[in-house]
């Protein structure tokens, strides 16, 4: 997945999770069940907390990976090594359940320059465990 294909799904009303599952779960689950089971989780389930990407990566390694505490570890590891942390509100630099932060995150267009990164490295991770 491009950064570009992420800002596509994003135009198209997708959330973070949401991207993720589609592309690592899209075969074994609708996109309607991937819809409605990961709705909440977007904007670190709309308080700046744990990442949509991050979240997506990690129910797709619940189902799909055998060794899924040593996965997840791995890619915490990683990602917070890309990220420095695992946090909306740490990776976007300000807290979306604040409006004034939310503003700032909105008029430095923030959602498109860093997610469809987080996206992408999610993505890319898991692919690359196959």
């Amino acid at each position: 997945m491009t950064e570009e294909e992420a800002r596509t799904a994003f135009g198209c009303g997708q959330n973070c999770t949401q991207i993720v599952l589609n592309q690592i779960c899209g075969d074994c689950l609708s996109t309607e069940m991937i819809k409605n089971i990961s709705t909440c989780f977007e904007g670190g389930m709309y308080c700046g907390k744990t990442c949509g990407a991050v979240v997506g990566a990690y129910m797709a390694i619940g189902l799909k990976c055998k060794n899924a505490k040593d996965l997840k570890a791995k890619f915490d590891k990683k990602f917070i090594n890309e990220f420095k942390s695992l946090e909306c509100k740490d990776i976007l630099g300000y807290d979306l359940s604040k409006k004034d932060e939310l503003k700032e995150i909105i008029n430095q267009n923030l959602f498109s320059k860093i997610c469809p990164k987080a996206v992408k490295f999610a993505v890319d991770f898991l692919d690359n465990q196959n």
